[in-house]
């Protein structure tokens, strides 16, 4: 398989020009999954909305505000900055957990084998060989160790990265993209 790589980055604050220039720079119609991270300074329902128009409603996005952004351009705050991922055979499947603030370990599990269901229905192996765990999180719930624990501990050999959404440096809220909403 040969893995397809886009990344990009945009610096303007406007929610409308910034989800254009990262557009411009990840878009892949073949795109397995595409990551982006923002600043929690935009207008949040300005840019899902402006996403949703350039990317499409179905499209494989997720993404979180930060506490500085990590990009092509260097270490940046105010932007935002994504990756999209594209390749023969490269298969992703996504699971929302909500209100991780009241999380409880049974649904962590849940999300953990229902996805590999999902893979495994779609003819894949399953395995660390293959596969490798994604996740992004609420950075202010205090769940993360018990949120980690409970998907970890359902995939076997597969290696889980990812990290927490931040919102700069206030501590109020984070916010998780998924399905075209923050």
């Amino acid at each position: 398989m040969q893995l397809q790589v886009r990344k990009g980055a945009s610096t303007s604050r406007d929610p409308k020009t910034a989800a254009t220039e990262l557009h411009a720079a990840i878009a892949a119609p073949e795109a397995a999954v595409i990551i982006f991270y923002c600043s929690p300074d935009y207008d949040l329902d300005q840019l899902a909305s402006a996403l949703v128009e350039l990317f499409g409603a179905d499209a494989p996005l997720i993404g979180c505000t930060t506490a500085g952004e990590i990009s092509p351009l260097g270490y940046l705050e105010g932007s935002i900055t994504g990756v999209s991922l594209a390749g023969t055979g490269l298969i992703v499947e996504t699971a929302l957990i909500e209100d991780l603030r009241n999380f409880e370990l049974e649904r962590g599990d849940k999300a953990a084998q229902s996805t590999i269901k999902a893979l495994t229905a779609r003819g894949i192996a399953v395995s660390g060989a293959n596969c490798f765990g994604f996740l992004l999180a609420d950075g202010l719930s205090m769940q993360e160790e018990a949120l980690v624990s409970s998907i970890y501990g359902n995939l076997g050999d597969i290696q889980l990265c990812g990290g927490s959404a931040g919102d700069g440096v206030r501590f109020e809220s984070t916010y998780l993209y998924y399905q075209g909403r923050f």
